[in-house]
């Protein structure tokens, strides 16, 4: 006994749309996971903070090549003076979720306004009171530039608040 072709029709369309509703659900839930989840890749027990992957959306000060390089941020001020103004200005940013710091090293996540993405910031003050800095979104190929110009942000605020006198900011060298 055959079905009436409009019921094969509804048939076939089941069969297809099931299985591409499903793909769909997982690939959702892998970038929530993703997204939620912290990195492997943040700075290890040495302190030194990773290198970028391959994928654009990601910005580090030890990278030399594009679209990964930017300079790190300098503070003309005594490295206690300077981590306290760093401290502040990442306070102050738009987005940030959550910010933790142990000795010379501060880890602040950042949440994209539309889509909820979280991004994660990482510096380092070196002796020179130069502070190497990676910015790196957990989830997806391309940022748009948004981590590039979260650190230049950065950058800009650390600088606004020299020119305020309350310190040296950071140099864009």
């Amino acid at each position: 006994m055959s079905l009436p072709d409009r019921q094969r029709g509804s048939v076939m369309l089941c069969r297809i749309a099931v299985p591409v509703i499903g793909l769909l659900v997982l690939i959702a839930a892998y970038g929530l996971y993703a997204t939620l989840t912290p990195p492997a890749t943040l700075a290890g027990p040495d302190g030194e903070l990773a290198r970028c992957p391959s994928r654009p959306s990601c910005v580090f000060s030890g990278a030399d090549e594009a679209p990964h390089a930017i300079k790190p941020l300098q503070v003309d001020a005594d490295p206690e003076t300077a981590w306290q103004q760093l401290t502040m200005a990442v306070l102050e940013m738009p987005g940030l979720y959550r910010m933790s710091a142990k000795g010379d090293y501060m880890h602040a996540v950042f949440v994209t306004p539309t889509m909820r993405f979280r991004d994660d910031l990482e510096l380092k003050l070196r002796d020179d009171g130069e502070i190497a800095v990676r910015s790196a979104s957990r989830f997806g190929y391309r940022d748009f530039g948004v981590n590039r110009e979260r650190v230049e942000e950065l950058r800009r605020r650390l600088n606004e608040a020299a020119s305020q006198g309350e310190g040296s900011g950071a140099d864009s060298r």
